[in-house]
């Protein structure tokens, strides 16, 4: 009999067995492309103007600084949440006018994209680490 072989990609869960000698492989093709790092750079290039045109004076250096560092906690190797929420407030406080942008960019579907990468590759080295 010839081995078989499957490649699983997306947010699938679970296990799958095909035929006899079977060889299984996931792989995770939640990267995102260069066309999608162009579009990100300009969702928090247009939610920088936003902060620069709604935060007081005093803090508008600080808000920009602070837009850098969201897209790094969002983007970064792995998404930071104790960061995010962090920012979240600070945002939320430094201008309350700022909600609705920053929902924008919370809910952009590329953002919830690599979140959601980011929570399985927490959740899979947990899992991991639990299965030692």
């Amino acid at each position: 009999m010839e081995p078989v072989s499957i490649v699983i990609g997306g947010g699938v869960t679970g296990q799958v067995a095909v035929g006899s000698h079977v060889e299984q492989s996931v792989r995770d093709e939640t990267g995102i492309s260069e066309s999608d790092a162009r579009s990100l750079d300009a969702l928090f290039d247009r939610f920088g103007r936003e902060v620069d045109a709604r935060t007081p004076a005093a803090k508008a250096a600080d808000g920009r600084s602070r837009v850098g560092q969201l897209k790094e906690a969002i983007t970064g190797e792995r998404p930071n949440g104790g960061r995010i929420a962090a920012l979240t407030r600070w945002f939320a406080e430094a201008s309350p006018g700022l909600g609705r942008a920053f929902a924008e960019v919370m809910s952009d579907p590329l953002v919830r994209k690599v979140l959601a990468a980011g929570a399985r590759d927490l959740a899979g080295a947990v899992e991991a680490g639990l299965d030692r």
